[in-house]
């Protein structure tokens, strides 16, 4: 959490300069063609600001495992259940592996 903290928190002003200096450059006959759309992740928001401030056109990825999709496609059914958000519970990893079915989710 803290990294993730700190990437929002600090992130902005250097992207936003760097693609100042690059679009300058560009501009100026540096041999750097101007920036003319930013790709990327959709944890990196910092980027959408810099891409609204400087007028350049942006695309976000959202990159998640087969694992984190199943888990946000079955969301919703999870808090029907009442499984989540996990109240007074301690996570832990563990290799045991569990019954779906038993919460109502498919095999």
């Amino acid at each position: 959490p803290s990294l993730c903290r700190s990437i929002d928190l600090h992130c902005l002003v250097p992207f936003r300069d760097l693609l100042r200096r690059l679009n300058r450059s560009g501009h100026g006959g540096g041999g750097v063609p101007p920036v003319s759309c930013i790709v990327s992740d959709v944890s990196m928001c910092f980027t959408l600001d810099a891409a609204e401030e400087l007028g350049i056109p942006e695309v976000m990825l959202w990159t998640s495992s087969s694992c984190g999709c199943l888990g946000m496609a079955q969301y919703d059914q999870l808090i029907q259940l009442g499984l989540v958000p996990f109240k007074g519970t301690l996570l832990s990893y563990s290799s045991t592996q569990y019954d779906r079915s038993h919460f109502g989710l498919p095999k």
